[in-house]
């Protein structure tokens, strides 16, 4: 057993949010971090015989095939796999979440958009259906809680005290609006739901 859970959180670009996440993951001792953006595309990758960039290639095999097992926790935060030509290795963790690995999916502007998740290998891992484009829909939102989520550990606890919790915290800047599979045959449980979609979608 290791001491520390290795953690590889990759973001499709800076934002406050990813700084956020991962402040909290450096705050743990705990938790071995490794964090990457990935700032070179398609289109960097075919300037690169023509032009000298300055931005380092991206260790996409190294991470995704060949040290993906010895991490306890993939995060993949607004991050569009095929753009980033991470496409070809989703099913690879595919079976690292098959494997026993945790894999956490954050949507976004760019996050769903090129339904680079929707392999059937993928599909079958997912609570979500990533099959079609999703969209990013900016519309300022507070997430409510369903039944489930008020009982669960994860975002039961912020109703403690005062119980109001979810309600003080402040509007997400946008939304991506994803259908649920079969709860049933998934074992999948919505904790937190778009205020005007609790039957599923959020």
């Amino acid at each position: 057993l290791r001491d520390k859970v290795r953690v590889l959180h990759v973001a499709g670009r800076p934002d406050w949010d990813v700084r956020a996440l991962r402040t909290l993951l450096r705050r743990d001792p705990n938790v071995e971090l490794l964090s990457y953006y990935i700032l070179r595309d398609f289109d960097d990758i075919a300037r690169e015989d023509s032009e000298a960039l300055s931005l380092i290639p991206f260790p996409t095999e190294e991470l995704f095939e060949q040290e993906l097992g010895s991490f306890d926790l993939v995060v993949l935060h607004n991050f569009d796999a095929v753009k980033h030509s991470v496409g070809q290795y989703v099913d690879n963790m595919a079976q690292f979440v098959e494997d026993g690995g945790a894999l956490v999916l954050i949507g976004g502007d760019l996050g769903f958009s090129d339904r680079g998740y929707g392999s059937p290998e993928m599909a079958q891992q997912l609570p979500i259906d990533l099959r079609r484009r999703i969209t990013h829909e900016p519309d300022r939102v507070r997430p409510q809680l369903t039944d489930a989520g008020r009982r669960h550990p994860i975002t039961g606890w912020l109703l403690a005290g005062d119980g109001l919790g979810w309600s003080e915290l402040p509007e997400l800047e946008g939304w991506n609006p994803v259908e649920l599979r079969d709860a049933d045959d998934i074992g999948a449980t919505t904790l937190l739901a778009h205020p005007t979609e609790l039957d599923g979608r959020g």
